[in-house]
């Protein structure tokens, strides 16, 4: 893993078998970007699981083998869970198996296969966190600046 901020723009190197979301939230920790939204995001991934949420549940995709990071976006927040930060991203994907057949949806979990990059415009002002609605039991954006 490797990483650069200007500032603004943090670009991430992710290098292959890291824990994609451990490897991203550390890479958050140490360039203090506890707000952020990813701009873009490719590569490829392994052994990931992609949900679709029907009104209800998650339907759940899960994948052993490599597939295309086509796209990755989505929104980076930490919770302050009492002394702790506790991260708290929101990632949707779009990945491409083997046959150019492309799956997407809310990325879960994945393996960084080979390489991946990705750019987080940083926010400096508005600060994003999560809160669960209990009416469907998900987590939505809340952000104040």
């Amino acid at each position: 893993m490797e990483w650069a901020d200007d500032g603004d723009v943090l670009v991430a190197r992710l290098d292959n078998d890291e824990d994609f979301f451990d490897s991203l939230e550390k890479v958050c920790r140490e360039a203090k970007c506890f707000s952020g939204s990813v701009l873009t995001g490719i590569g490829m991934l392994k052994e990931f699981e992609i949900g679709f949420f029907d009104g209800k549940n998650y339907k759940i995709y899960s994948r052993m083998e490599p597939a295309e990071l086509v796209a990755l976006n989505g929104t980076i927040a930490f919770e302050k869970t009492g002394d702790n930060l506790e991260f708290k991203p929101h990632f949707h994907a779009v990945l491409a198996k083997e046959d150019h057949i492309a799956i997407g949806g809310h990325l879960r979990k994945a393996k960084v296969n080979l390489m991946n990059e990705i750019v987080i415009r940083k926010n400096k002002k508005a600060e994003f966190r999560r809160l669960r609605n209990p009416e469907n039991n998900l987590t939505y954006l809340k952000f104040h600046i």
